[in-house]
């Protein structure tokens, strides 16, 4: 193999690491091939995709060639393929001419004009409605970077400077690192040697200045950090010819890793995004043969003494992405790796000059000599590639944002109103229903009552910041529905001759669907006029749960006891387009009902498997693309929402160990028998939440409270001293709401159920609760529905509430 001649020896260990680490594996080509041999047999030959899931197609580069497409799918997937590059641009005209309804930009277009075209996301970031983690993704996506290609990854900066205390204020601008600065320029001793290297430097075989011969983003980097992961750590034996990497080169530590990019003159590595959502990169899960080092085996990563455990550690991250001080501070970073500052004269004076083959369109590949060409390639294969560049002035700063407040940040400070009600004492609350418009209260008996907020939340009224004088609650009724279903003679009862009926409520207020039906249907109803607009039948069994897939809205899940759950295809906002159904398709005329107010499915989109008992609870939430549903045998399995694939099933806390076995002489006493059956009687979820960073908590009939992560991983398990009632989440942090008889308890996610606040609200038990952070107040709002018919709010303001009261029944 052919390699540049390379006259910077002195500063590029790391490349040296890397093509030595390329030679090791072509001297083990034998057990090299053989590898490759088995992971071919393992992947699929051929793979299909549907036309009509077909939401857009960008073009990339494929080492340093523009010659690959990534697909982009409405079900939330996407492909990159390669191809020769004369054939790209014709194979994209062709599928413009195929049968592609939703495809969204019918031609290829450059980064820049991608980037001019996406300037109302980039507004909505500087109006803070957008999170700096979703825009940096999109930045990246829009400048050619992708999981697809390791030369290519997604970079993410590194935020925060302090990994060496044992606790962090992420309110102190000193932890945190200048965001204005690439690293090499961070450390005054390095950048000064860098300055007088550039300086020196002597344009040879037409090879421009440089700052930085090794690069922030490149193949090496990410095997480095992902180490623990599949397919990472395949992919890492495969590089290394058959093994790991000597024990001293892995990735092993947080602090280590960020003072070599502070200090060591080849190491200027920035971030993959895992270190802002995924704490598993972080942990040997599969106990990889990682080696020794100094003695101790190397294992988990070490981390921050600040961080308790991989999830904190991620979760601080987060919040220090998210934060003011970085807001304020983001797109001065964007404007090094992607913006004005990545080229040219500014990139001199930021000292953020790279070796010029990673910057495209440096060099034409198909004007080169096919050996001088193999040299190029391998040049950027292994060490790295500049994202493009999609904008040539500076990037506008984000606005100084309000921090929202979390119910429980003020604790002390918690009030709960009581709202009276007007009719029967026993018609319980059971569902209710906020949002930025609206407050929508169902009773037991199916009567429903809708509610706006008053111009008290009305910015305009908010110029008066005195706490004294500020009303945050007020209130007007818009609708008081009397239709009930007493008379309806579908519903089930309880024991006690009430209507027993589960509901769901779609995210922006306008339908209510009902089960618990004895014909085995779901009722939906419009709550702007009363009228039932849909039946619909889709199980063999009476329908006991149903839940809304938050928080788009465009799927309805159901358990029934059938032992099925099924996923329904929503109409939202007038359109005729179900999840995981797109239009135009053959599939999508056979679901649309011939009713053209039907704003449901005439059938199921798709059925998932797996209990063998009734289904008591689900949840589903399509941010995550995940339904969780739990069975009466104990049983909770996770499935994907757009596919219906299976993921994995959740264990309940381990039973109390099995009675002795019964001599075989009673084996047939049938009274013996009963008298301790109840003591088997599996125990099963009760309540399931599934927040859109892909918690799932759920209560059991045994009292206890269980916590995992989408990914199975099991977070905590905790007793509570009464049967749960139902579970929330708070709007502003996802902090878990458990209630119980006339109790409710905050817990933080991201502190192993760590309790926050408990507070005694009333006599009666609480059917429902909802969480909501209402505009211009920038606080969560808890409503709950009691069994006696009555609401309360829970609320940490310190002002005033004249005009409670006006939410009568």
């Amino acid at each position: 193999m052919h390699f540049l001649a390379d006259p910077r020896q002195e500063v590029e260990s790391e490349m040296v690491e890397l093509v030595n680490a390329q030679k090791r594996a072509e001297k083990d080509a034998e057990a090299s091939k053989k590898f490759d041999k088995e992971v071919w047999q393992r992947e699929p030959k051929s793979k299909r995709w549907r036309l009509c899931d077909l939401r857009e197609v960008q073009v990339r580069r494929y080492l340093l060639s523009t010659s690959a497409l990534e697909f982009f799918f409405f079900t939330g997937h996407s492909c990159f393929i390669n191809f020769d590059q004369q054939d790209t641009r014709v194979i994209f005209r062709r599928l413009t001419t195929l049968r592609t309804p939703n495809l969204l930009v019918r031609e290829l277009l450059p980064p820049q004009e991608l980037f001019r075209r996406s300037n109302v996301v980039t507004q909505a970031w500087i109006e803070g409605h957008v999170s700096n983690f979703d825009y940096l993704m999109l930045l990246n996506t829009l400048a050619g970077r992708t999981y697809w290609d390791l030369n290519q990854y997604p970079v993410f900066p590194w935020v925060l400077s302090n990994y060496t205390s044992t606790e962090i204020d992420l309110e102190n601008p000193l932890n945190y690192r200048d965001l204005s600065k690439p690293l090499g320029a961070m450390n005054q001793d390095r950048l000064k040697q860098i300055v007088e290297r550039y300086e020196s430097h002597i344009e040879a075989m037409g090879i421009p200045r440089f700052h930085y011969g090794s690069h922030y983003s490149t193949a090496g980097i990410v095997l480095f950090f992902l180490i623990r992961l599949e397919p990472f750590a395949t992919w890492n034996i495969s590089l290394q010819g058959g093994k790991f990497d000597v024990p001293e080169r892995l990735f092993n530590s947080i602090q280590s890793a960020w003072s070599s990019s502070l200090s060591n003159s080849s190491d200027f590595k920035e971030l993959t995004p895992e270190f802002y959502y995924l704490p598993d990169f972080l942990l040997n899960a599969n106990d990889l043969p990682l080696g020794h080092r100094d003695g101790v085996k190397i294992h988990h990563v070490n981390l921050p003494p600040w961080a308790k455990d991989a999830a904190d550690f991620i979760r601080i991250q987060r919040e220090a992405l998210e934060s003011p001080i970085v807001s304020q501070n983001i797109h001065k970073w964007i404007d090094l790796i992607f913006g004005y500052k990545q080229r040219g004269r500014e990139a001199e004076l930021a000292h953020n000059v790279f070796y010029y083959l990673t910057y495209e369109g440096a060099v034409n590949l198909e004007e080169i000599e096919p050996e001088m060409r193999t040299a190029i390639i391998q040049q950027a294969k292994y060490f790295g590639q500049t994202p493009s560049q999609l904008l040539t002035e500076p990037h506008p700063a984000r606005k100084q944002q309000k921090v929202p407040r979390s119910l429980c940040t003020e604790t002390d400070a918690i009030k709960v109103f009581r709202l009276e009600r007007a009719g029967s004492k026993s018609n319980a609350v059971i569902a209710i229903h906020l949002n930025d418009r609206d407050v929508v209260s169902v009773c037991r008996d199916g009567s429903h009552n809708a509610f706006e907020w008053t111009s008290a939340w009305d910015d305009r009224l908010a110029e008066d910041r005195s706490e004294r004088n500020f009303q945050p609650f007020a209130f007007r009724q818009v609708d008081a529905d009397t239709h009930t279903i007493a008379s309806d003679p579908l519903f089930i009862t309880d024991k006690n001759g009430n209507k027993e009926v589960c509901v769901a409520i779609t995210p922006k207020g306008r339908w209510m669907m009902y089960g618990k039906r004895w014909d085995n249907s779901i009722l939906v109803r419009s709550l702007n006029s009363g009228r039932i607009a849909q039946t619909v039948c889709g199980h063999d069994g009476i329908v006991d749960c149903l839940a809304v897939a938050n928080p788009s809205g465009r799927a309805l899940v159901s358990g029934g006891r059938d032992c099925r759950v099924a996923i329904w295809g929503f109409v939202t906002e007038g359109t005729r387009t179900f999840v995981g159904v797109r239009s135009g398709s053959r599939d999508e005329e056979e679901l649309i009902d011939s009713d053209k107010r039907s704003p449901l499915s005439k059938k199921p989109l798709r059925y998932l498997y797996g209990h063998t008992s009734w289904i008591v609870c689900v949840a589903a939430d399509t941010s995550v693309d995940c339904v969780v549903s739990a069975s009466l045998d104990g049983t909770i399995l996770v499935h994907t929402l757009i596919k219906g694939k299976f993921l994995r099933k959740l264990s309940l806390q381990p039973s109390p160990p099995p009675l002795p076995r019964k001599p075989q002489s009673q084996v047939l006493l049938l009274p013996e028998l009963e008298e301790n059956s109840g003591n088997t009687a599996p125990d099963h979820a009760t309540h399931i939440v599934l927040s859109w960073r892909g918690d799932i908590v759920f209560s059991t009939q045994q009292n206890m409270i269980s916590h995992f992560t989408i990914n199975g991983e099991h977070r905590a398990s905790i007793p509570v001293s009464s049967s749960v009632t139902c579970l929330g989440l708070t709007a502003v942090k996802s902090e878990l709401i458990v209630a119980t008889s006339g109790t409710i308890c905050f817990y933080d996610l991201t502190q192993r159920l760590h309790r926050i606040h408990r507070c005694k609200v009333d006599s009666s038990a609480i059917r429902c609760v909802s969480s909501h952070r209402l505009p211009s107040f920038l606080r969560d709002v808890v409503f709950c529905g009691l069994d006696s018919g009555h609401i309360l709010v829970l609320h940490n303001g310190k002002a005033s509430v004249p005009n409670i009261d006006a939410l009568v029944y």
